[in-house]
């Protein structure tokens, strides 16, 4: 068996595949623009296309702590703090169909996720707050903070009444960003129609990923933002030091009242919600340390997930998905997102018979 190296091409690939000049083509783990015309070769008979969950999960994170907060709130210069009720944040994700976005966008070959980790992972909290779409629940939460229906409209923005460091009659108005690539072009305009369900006006924004990330100039590590969509890469470990506070990105040589760097992780860090909470910290910081196989290990992991689903500073999306094209003839490929490479039992491949 020989191996080729070949661009990114779809089309070409497929072409290969189609030809036989290629058994086996790896789509990458981004592969939402390639699933519905690979499902339909696959129903054809002509192609085999596997999927599997990832290790890459797609979340959107409020903007808790904007940076222009950092030297408490200024009424005359600083943004509405639209998310520092964690009430605020539950509504969203009640109002958000993110069902629908892994239907339309990934074909139902995704899944949906309510923490850092994805269900199958020996470490999930199925005890965790869970957000299934319910845009009632999401209206009533909404409510219940003081964003108002003040015209019986839901396709209007709620307008806001009593919410502190919210001017009055602030319109629910939020800036939503991502990158440019195909597959967050077509899921943000899914989560705008959502969040208008609920009386929430959505302005989407796509920029190139160097504009979005690098710094300076990133709104992302420099916190200036409402909501932010992007995704982390999760390994075997949970990843909650993603959301502690010594974690949060911020200028390396601003000092804290003691001396020491109020950021201490400075640019790098990957907390860019700005969210802090000294029980999270603590859990994250317990589970980090505590030896696998310990019941205090499971015990930490926990109950660091349980307060992230109750804090939620970012609403987990979905899992992107591997997928791998295949000869229809080929058999023994096993997808297995422990392992990195497609062809980690090369050995079982093999042709199949008539």
């Amino acid at each position: 068996m020989g191996v080729r190296f070949v661009d990114e091409n779809t089309v070409a690939n497929i072409a290969r595949i189609l030809s036989g000049n290629c058994d086996v083509i790896d789509s990458g783990t981004d592969s939402s623009d390639q699933s519905e015309l690979l499902l339909e070769m696959d129903a054809q008979g002509l192609l085999n296309a596997h999927f599997a969950p990832g290790t890459v999960w797609e979340h959107a994170t409020f903007g808790i702590g904007h940076s222009g907060y950092d030297d408490g709130y200024q009424p005359d210069s600083d943004p509405p703090d639209f998310f520092g009720d964690a009430r605020t944040r539950q509504a969203i994700a009640f109002c958000l169909d993110r069902q629908e976005i892994v239907d339309r966008v990934w074909f139902g070959q995704s899944q949906v996720l309510d923490t850092y980790l994805p269900p199958g992972h020996p470490l999930f909290n199925p005890d965790a707050a869970r957000y299934p779409y319910d845009p009632p629940a999401g209206m009533a939460l909404l409510e219940g903070v003081g964003w108002y229906d003040h015209d019986g409209d839901p396709a209007t923005p709620r307008l806001a009444r009593g919410i502190p460091n919210v001017p009055e009659g602030t319109p629910l108005v939020i800036d939503y960003g991502s990158t440019s690539s195909i597959q967050r072009q077509q899921v943000l305009p899914l989560v705008a129609e959502s969040l208008a369900g609920c009386g929430i006006q959505v302005n989407l924004e796509h920029r190139d990923a160097a504009d979005f990330f690098e710094v300076p100039g990133s709104p992302v590590f420099e916190r200036r933002f409402d909501m932010v969509q992007f995704a982390w890469l999760a390994g075997a470990d949970p990843p909650c030091e993603l959301f502690t506070s010594e974690n949060i990105p911020g200028d390396p040589g601003v000092l804290d009242a003691s001396g020491s760097p109020r950021f201490p992780r400075g640019w790098q860090g990957e907390n860019v919600a700005g969210y802090s909470s000294p029980e999270f910290d603590q859990a994250c910081r317990l589970a980090k340390a505590t030896l696998r196989g310990q019941p205090e290990y499971l015990e930490y992991h926990n109950l660091a997930q349980q307060i992230f689903a109750q804090d939620l500073p970012a609403v987990p999306l979905y899992l992107w998905t591997r997928l791998v094209v295949t000869r229809p003839d080929l058999g023994g490929l096993v997808l297995d997102s422990s392992h990195q490479s497609e062809m980690w039992n090369i050995e079982e491949f093999d042709r199949l018979k008539d």
